[in-house]
């Protein structure tokens, strides 16, 4: 009977393990670091009545608002994150540096040059504060770019700072920031404090950089669906959890547009440039919405990918618009994961073109984001029905992946896509091959069926 008893009230704390009113609270103050620049501007969308901005520290393109928060009774620290979540991407210096008393403990270079910037300023503003609010109570939080400076932050005063209480790190859409050792070392330290790593269904940003490349998460995710409705706590204590974000890797965890909303709050930019770009009225008699990248044309299209990828692709006129009806090209091991993910231009591209009368297909890549394939080019993608892209498809460019990390130099890869007739836009099947060189892997080939939800 005893036992029975504390089981349940194990379950019943693990009921209340998660506060999605909290993460609400400081998913609006990540977002107001996009907006705001100077303490008199607290008059954003998601600048909150109980937040109080004393400090701006901004150097170099880094960014953190400082003040207290009476909603948790705390100092707060939010950190801005890129203001351009392509360029940051493709940016992203893989490269780690071990700054810590501790070298076995690597952090990403980049994420930590960036945090040097503004940490100066940062924890000097905290003994004023600490004494005109009578607390040494500290909130971090931050988005993207920002979640990363953020953990580093969190880090410091858990392990440099004992005259400071880290009491919330409350983080959304944050890249790996270091290798095993230091999760292991900081997940040391989170039971001490309020910790959510929140990301969203397929967000690009928590896959890199990548744990082949030796990085690991830290601990307690909770994974939100698409439609930010349903979330799950995930179990990531000694590893990632495969059945939260990362169940979408390797080849489908390739939305910007996922890690651009958090919690139904449109991250980054300036409000009225979010709201603007959501309210797009996108018109199907546009033959294609991407107006920064080229656009597939009748004929031949090639296009140099990530790690050198060279795909070619054959498009014929269906109607108003241009359709792919071949493509091939060659993927080498440089190209494994030097893709990039889908964008809103290339998702309304692609339901353009989804003619069956639902336009509820995904944005397929044609070459995986995963195999270097980019997704915010229009030439790459086509309307693919979501059960075949995150299905057989995906396993099937899974099999490609690991057969060229296990020893292949490269692989020739064909597609052609197959239609009713010429007046649709949406292939019912496409047959994909990939033909290995070196290595000890037997090619493949498969006929896929397009025509499902």
């Amino acid at each position: 009977m005893k036992m029975l008893l504390l089981l349940l009230l194990l379950l019943f704390s693990l009921g209340l393990a998660y506060d999605p009113t909290l993460s609400k609270h400081c998913v609006n103050l990540a977002q107001s670091s996009y907006t705001v620049s100077s303490p008199e501007q607290w008059n954003c969308v998601t600048c909150e009545p109980s937040i109080k901005l004393e400090y701006v520290v901004e150097e170099n393109g880094a960014r953190a608002l400082q003040g207290y928060d009476s909603h948790t009774k705390s100092i707060f620290v939010a950190f801005r994150g890129s203001s351009n979540i392509q360029n940051w991407l493709d940016n992203i210096q893989i490269s780690k540096i071990s700054p810590y008393n501790d070298k076995s403990i690597d952090v990403e270079k980049g994420f930590y040059k960036a945090y040097t910037y503004v940490k100066g300023g940062v924890i000097n503003n905290l003994p004023g504060l600490a004494k005109k609010y009578n607390t040494n109570s500290l909130l971090i939080t931050g988005h993207s770019l920002g979640a990363a400076m953020a953990t580093l932050m969190a880090y410091d005063i858990v392990t440099l700072f004992p005259n400071y209480k880290l009491s919330y790190l409350i983080n959304f859409g944050s890249p790996r920031v270091g290798n095993p050792a230091f999760a292991n070392s900081f997940n040391q330290y989170a039971h001490s404090f309020t910790h959510y790593r929140i990301t969203h269904y397929y967000d690009i940003v928590p896959h890199v950089p990548e744990e082949i490349l030796g990085y690991l998460h830290i601990s307690n995710e909770i994974w939100y669906n698409e439609d930010n409705t349903v979330y799950k706590i995930c179990s990531d204590s000694t590893s990632e959890d495969k059945s939260c974000s990362d169940s979408c890797s390797p080849t489908h965890c390739t939305s910007t547009s996922d890690h651009l909303n958090y919690l139904n709050v449109t991250m980054g930019g300036s409000q009225k440039d979010d709201v603007e770009l959501h309210n797009q009225d996108v018109k199907k008699t546009s033959t294609c919405v991407c107006t920064t990248t080229p656009c597939p044309v009748p004929g031949t299209n090639n296009l140099i990918q990530g790690g050198s990828s060279d795909i070619t692709y054959v498009y014929t006129q269906h109607g108003e618009h241009a359709v792919v009806t071949s493509a091939m090209g060659v993927i080498y091991q440089a190209s494994l994961g030097q893709g990039t993910g889908t964008t809103s231009c290339t998702q309304a591209y692609s339901r353009i073109l989804d003619d069956d009368g639902t336009q509820d297909c995904d944005a397929g890549h044609i070459l995986a984001h995963h195999l270097g394939g980019l997704g915010n080019q229009p030439m790459n993608i086509f309307p693919q029905s979501a059960s075949m892209n995150r299905g057989v498809y995906a396993q099937f460019e899974s099999n490609i992946y690991d057969c060229i990390l296990s020893g292949a130099t490269n692989a020739t890869l064909n597609w052609i896509f197959y239609y009713p007739d010429t007046t649709h836009t949406k292939p019912t099947s496409l047959k994909y091959e990939a033909m290995f060189e070196g290595g000890n892997c037997t090619n493949l080939s498969k006929l896929f069926d397009n025509t499902g939800n």
